[in-house]
């Protein structure tokens, strides 16, 4: 199966977030994590300010166009790499 995340560096986590705290946690043995685990293990984004406008209006066009088609499930898929090649550990 080909990966969804266009680059050549390898993809040490994935999140899948929703902006939700309702059953937000991935299931023991799961590869894809949620949004409590991305905020109980002090995830952040460290983005240039014009990237984080970009991605919200990505954002934004995205929710107003699922709006308009009465649909309301989004997610927001985050791959991370390390740099250093050290996987953080989830708790």
């Amino acid at each position: 199966m080909e990966s969804v995340f266009n680059t050549p560096l390898e993809i040490h986590q994935i999140f899948d977030l929703k902006g939700s705290r309702v059953n937000r946690y991935a299931k023991r043995g799961e590869s894809v994590y949620k949004d409590l685990d991305f905020i109980d293990n002090n995830f952040s984004f460290k983005l240039p300010s014009t990237v984080a406008k970009k991605l919200k209006a990505v954002v934004q066009h995205d929710a107003a166009f699922l709006k308009e088609q009465s649909l309301m499930d989004y997610s927001l898929l985050v791959g991370i790499h390390y740099r250093d090649g050290k996987q953080k550990k989830i708790e």
